[in-house]
């Protein structure tokens, strides 16, 4: 939710330079201990809405924006999230809520703090259900284009540039590895479902060297892993070149590593990734990168292949940590 300025701080929430408290927060979780907002923006769609609108005390503005999609209407959520929405003045707090991740508010909030929230907006009266009728959802402040969600959504999604689009899919995958090993012990890392199963720490090593080592052969640079000093900091007995692939159950047991060893690692591997595809077009996508298949492989689908290759094991790592925790 988004709120103004106030001079009582608001429980889980940062202060902006204007004086505004704001709160981020899943509309799955709880709510935190504390005063309540003076108005709350959401980020999600009319299903969510219909879902969690009505339990709400306080005024409220939505925006439609589909999970894992863009806004559908981009110019009003970027006149929405910019305005300060709601009546307040020189004071108010308020929170931004979504349905439950994290990517949607992290690159937002920093610009949000450097404009101050300027401008206005207007409310949804508190614990009101706004009419699904497209005249009246503009009147009460809800995107009017959200029984349209869809064909907008195409055509928002049409505009993200290939850079954009892999910085995304790459920040997802160190989002989830930050998640998954943070405050874990070297125990709990290397922990083995069943006694034979891939633990937390040889799973986002394994992801890790993969995105290292093809990142690197493709953008023609030495891996981080070698070039950076991992190899020695991790002191694992594997040749230099080895990423995991063909691992016997003995190999992974030998990946025994501190949390902040494996998201170190993952952090300078990531850096490299993003600094290189953020340098990309659409042309560069279909530049052959490895003849030994048939057909040749080309730099998009050697990509989406790493991008595939580590979501699919940041989630068994996630899986495992469900099950310790």
């Amino acid at each position: 939710m988004l709120g103004g300025m106030t001079t009582t701080r608001l429980d889980g929430a940062i202060r902006l330079p204007d004086g505004a408290w704001v709160r981020g927060r899943g509309l799955r979780d709880p709510a935190p201990q504390g005063p309540a907002p003076d108005f709350g923006l959401y980020l999600g769609s009319r299903r969510l809405w219909l879902r969690h609108g009505p339990d709400l005390a306080w005024p409220q503005r939505w925006i439609d924006w589909p999970d894992f999609l863009l806004p559908v209407h981009r110019g009003r959520a970027v006149e929405q999230i910019r305005a300060r929405a709601g009546p307040r003045g020189r004071a108010g707090r308020g929170r931004v809520r979504w349905r439950g991740g994290a990517d949607r508010h992290g690159p937002r909030l920093p610009r949000r703090a450097r404009r101050g929230f300027r401008g206005r907006g207007r409310p949804v009266g508190a614990g009101e259900l706004p009419p699904a009728g497209r005249r009246d959802a503009l009147a009460a402040g809800l995107d009017p284009a959200l029984p349209r969600a869809a064909s907008h959504g195409r055509r928002s999604v049409g505009r993200v540039t290939t850079a954009e689009l892999l910085t995304d899919a790459f920040g997802r995958i160190h989002g989830i590895v930050h998640r998954v090993v943070g405050g874990l012990s070297a125990d709990e890392l290397t922990h083995r479902v069943g006694g034979e199963a891939n633990s937390i720490a040889w799973l986002v090593w394994h992801l890790t060297r993969i995105q290292d080592d093809h990142i690197a052969d493709v953008a023609g640079t030495e891996q981080a892993w070698t070039a950076d000093g991992w190899a020695e900091r991790f002191g694992l007995s594997f040749d230099t070149g080895d990423t995991g692939y063909g691992h016997s159950s003995a190999d992974v047991a030998e990946v025994r590593v501190e949390a902040d060893l494996l998201a170190g690692y993952h952090d300078a591997v990531h850096e490299r990734t993003v600094a290189y595809v953020k340098g990309l077009v659409d042309a560069d996508l279909t530049r052959v990168v490895d003849r030994n298949w048939d057909p040749p492989v080309t730099l998009g689908v050697r990509l989406v292949s790493v991008v595939s290759d580590d979501l699919q094991h940041a989630g068994q790592a996630a899986f495992v940590r469900g099950l310790l925790h």
